[in-house]
């Protein structure tokens, strides 16, 4: 039995002094380290800037490659490099969003998790390009033209 008891303890303790090594081993998180935000706030947390682009992969059918590039050396993600114009095309239209948003729906942006009206799914549906509606029938056409503004 106190075979048993001395194992446990000493197992106990090198559990504890790894645990305690790797803790004083990382730096102290001083938040997020993100560079190159342009519309989204720069000390947004990772967990919504992750959720955030996975609502862009969504609503396009796209993967982070539409936007982003890879490192060629490292073979990482470069989440900063502009090369891609859908990138600049995403800034713009994340920027028509929160202003269509709040100037036709009164949404506050700066709630934690507001309600939006308008998100990118609103127009892409899935797609990498904007869907639009089928063309009407021309009688609608020509009835919606005799409307006065």
């Amino acid at each position: 039995m106190k075979h048993h008891f001395k194992k446990a303890t000493a197992t106990l303790l090198l559990l504890g002094l790894v645990g305690l090594c790797s803790f004083w081993g990382k730096r102290p998180y001083d938040g997020p380290e993100h560079k190159n935000l342009q519309v989204l706030p720069k000390d947004i947390k990772q967990e919504k800037l992750k959720a955030i682009m996975d609502g862009f992969c969504s609503a396009l059918n796209v993967k982070c490659g539409f936007c982003h590039v890879r490192n060629k050396e490292t073979n990482e993600w470069d989440y900063a490099a502009d090369t891609k114009g859908h990138k600049k095309e995403a800034r713009d239209m994340m920027k028509m969003t929160n202003d269509l948003n709040v100037k036709y729906f009164g949404v506050d942006l700066n709630e934690e998790n507001p309600k939006v009206a308008i998100t990118c799914y609103t127009c892409h549906r899935g797609e990498e390009h904007p869907v639009f509606a089928p063309k009407p029938a021309q009688p609608l056409l020509d009835s919606l033209r005799t409307i006065k503004q």
